[in-house]
């Protein structure tokens, strides 16, 4: 799904395969921030994902929640489900 996401209308840069390798490693790897990944789903369905950071930035705002990715398949969208996981 990632993939797509990238490849789509909706974003608005390229990244080639390695650059998408490198993301999945960071989000698994990379301690500075956490890094979490969420799936989508609509009846036991895989309808998305969602990927993140997390992280405290001290004398600043404090908690910060960064969505990098949040992409749900073309078959589910009109449903609101962004919406709802945001929300």
């Amino acid at each position: 799904m990632m993939r797509d996401l990238l490849d789509s209308e909706g974003c608005v840069t390229s990244q080639p395969q390695m650059g998408f390798s490198t993301d999945i490693d960071d989000c698994l790897f990379r301690p500075a921030f956490i890094q979490e990944g969420y799936v989508i789903e609509r009846k036991w369905s895989v309808a998305g994902y969602v990927h993140g950071l997390q992280g405290v930035i001290p004398r600043s705002i404090g908690l910060l929640i960064f969505i990098e990715d949040l992409y749900i398949k073309a078959e589910f969208r009109g449903l609101d489900l962004a919406v709802s996981f945001v929300s």
